[in-house]
């Protein structure tokens, strides 16, 4: 069995056949990562093509300076979010996957109250963007910041400062009372 590096240098010498055991190797992976993004299968299935697409067009590009997943992880990331900006005005976090405990940078599989999962679904819909990406790469996909920074084409410090911000902005907000959280 070839490697990722392996065959990425074969795709890029023209192989199909290199690009077409990458895909079947990523395929599941990127899927569940645009669902988790998306929420929607069919709109996953189309994030997922046009990750794949795009990677294909690319891959003369990748330069290997990551691995070849955390690129392309890169490129569906990028994908999913146009596809949110196509059909939908912001992107929803799945919550399950956060507590309340997530304020102070801790993540936590234990289910929200509905109650609270709304008024944390409202506090970090009026975080700015970028802080309510980095909040969702970290504390709900679990990426290291070093992978984030790959991603979002940054640095490590400007990761954690984003992070930092999108968590204590969350827990201003929600230490406001009800009526002046607008």
């Amino acid at each position: 069995m070839e490697t990722d590096a392996a065959l990425v240098e074969n795709a890029k010498a023209g192989d199909p056949d290199a690009f077409r055991e990458l895909y079947e190797r990523h395929r599941a992976t990127i899927l569940k990562r645009c669902q988790q993004i998306l929420k929607d299968s069919g709109a996953a299935e189309d994030a997922t093509q046009e990750t794949f697409l795009r990677a294909f067009r690319r891959i003369g590009s990748f330069r290997g300076a990551s691995q070849f997943g955390t690129w392309i992880g890169k490129i569906a990331l990028h994908a999913s979010i146009d596809h949110l900006g196509k059909h939908y005005h912001h992107c929803e976090i799945p919550f399950e996957a956060i507590d309340l405990a997530m304020q102070f940078g801790k993540p936590n599989n234990n289910l929200v109250l509905s109650s609270e999962r709304r008024e944390l679904d409202e506090a970090i819909g009026k975080i700015p963007p970028k802080h309510r990406q980095m909040l969702y790469l970290r504390a709900v996909m679990g990426y290291s910041y070093a992978d984030i920074a790959i991603m979002l084409d940054c640095d490590i410090p400007r990761c954690k400062s984003r992070y930092r911000m999108a968590t204590i902005n969350v827990r201003r907000i929600l230490a406001r009372p009800i009526a002046f959280r607008a």
